[in-house]
């Protein structure tokens, strides 16, 4: 009879980091299908994908396979699901700019946790995501986002 197992390494995920989850599939003569589910939403259905990259899941829950084999009778096996939780973080420092010496602009980040922007010396706030800037000559400003142990970076120009 056809079994199942999936495996990874870490989970415990901050999202888009990459984590491979192996399916080993024993007994099965020719896979017909892989589907991934993640809290009971189907995710991928493919006749090649023994693996999946858990960092494109957002939130918690379980993942699990489901797959189906033989071309005759269908058999069909739920393998044990693993438990993932994945922070959503995401950093957006906003359009570059072009401005005239002298001029303040403001800032247009966005982000899922809390922001800082350096260089923070020509800037109202470092720690707001709309501060307003005065930089003295073309500056490139990165926004980090932190949301517990994950970050991400964007960077936004303003240019002379």
């Amino acid at each position: 009879m056809p079994a199942a197992s999936i495996s990874a390494t870490n989970t415990t995920l901050c999202q888009g980091d990459v984590e491979l989850v192996t399916a080993t599939i024993s007994g099965a003569a020719d896979t017909v299908n892989f589907n991934w589910y993640f809290n009971n939403t189907l995710l991928s259905s493919s006749t090649t994908g023994n693996t999946y990259d858990a960092g494109t899941l957002s939130g918690t829950g379980y993942l699990k396979l489901i797959f189906e084999t033989d071309f005759l009778c269908t058999i069909s096996d739920t393998t044990d699901s693993i438990f993932f939780d994945v922070t959503a973080i995401d950093a957006n420092a906003g359009p570059d700019k072009f401005m005239a010496e002298g001029d303040q602009v403001q800032l247009e980040g966005s982000g899922s946790g809390t922001p800082s922007w350096t260089p923070s010396s020509t800037l109202t706030s470092a720690s707001d995501f709309t501060p307003f800037a005065t930089p003295p000559s073309t500056t490139t400003y990165f926004l980090t986002v932190t949301n517990g142990t994950c970050t991400a970076t964007d960077t936004k120009c303003f240019c002379w």
